[in-house]
């Protein structure tokens, strides 16, 4: 099934755009022609999908649009492509995420095959721990993520976040839910969000089951333990209010 029209346009104008200031743009316009159209391939986006990605490309445009100088070659091509996103069905919709899993450890795992062949993905942050608050005995040189974060050395528009549509509570639920956490404690909100489907039977759906006293999921709170399994708490991240996208 091919793109909307409107998109296909959107995606050849972004790739039209030179220079070091246009490579979050090809980003952007590699994620739609990836996973946009891996959807495209399970079926039919539903109106809210179709609305929740017009209104993430509209943010990921406009927020690298005011990174630019007023001299940048890209500025004026650029604002004509914001103007334009702007307009698309459903880009002015209100996208609010929860926390979808109902504890998480503090240390990132093996980076995946999907970051590691993902364009503009951050580097360095598989095996690490998200901050120096939680970098315990981890001796691993560098930055952690949370820091890095914080310092603009990984943009808004830079981390992978799947999210998908929680029927059950008309909520859109985080997956990758540890990447979001260290975003929720560098109090900066994640652009590069991607809209999935999972099946109901699928790890995705089924912990959102899971209970912990009075706590039940889709949380705006992420709860980080020292490992998967103990819950022995470290920290607790808060989806700020001000987050409700957009």
């Amino acid at each position: 099934m091919p793109l909307p029209k409107y998109i296909e346009d959107i995606v050849d104008r972004l790739g039209s755009l030179d220079g070091d200031s246009a490579h979050p743009f090809h980003w952007l316009a590699e994620d739609i022609n990836t996973f946009y159209k891996e959807g495209l391939r399970a079926g039919k986006w539903t109106s809210g999908e179709k609305h929740a990605w017009n209104r993430i490309i509209y943010e990921r445009i406009r927020y690298n649009f005011e990174k630019l100088t007023d001299s940048d070659e890209n500025k004026e091509a650029s604002r004509r492509i914001r103007d334009a996103a702007r307009n698309f069905p459903g880009a002015t919709v209100s996208i609010r995420l929860f926390v979808g899993q109902i504890r998480v450890g503090h240390s990132f795992q093996s980076a995946s095959i999907e970051q590691t062949r993902l364009v503009g993905a951050p580097e360095d942050i598989a095996n690490r721990p998200m901050s120096e608050e939680l970098r315990g005995d981890n001796v691993l040189p560098g930055p952690l993520p949370v820091e890095r974060l914080r310092s603009g050395d990984i943009s808004a528009d830079q981390w992978l976040i799947r999210i998908f549509h929680y029927s059950r509570k008309n909520a859109w639920v985080v997956a990758n839910n540890r990447g979001f956490t260290a975003h929720c404690l560098a109090d900066l909100r994640p652009l590069r969000l991607i809209p999935t489907r999972y099946a109901e039977n699928s790890h995705e759906w089924q912990r959102l089951n899971e209970v912990d006293g009075d706590r039940t999921l889709p949380s705006t709170e992420s709860v980080i333990t020292s490992g998967r399994a103990n819950n022995r708490i470290l920290a607790t991240a808060r989806v700020p209010v001000q987050w409700s996208y957009f």
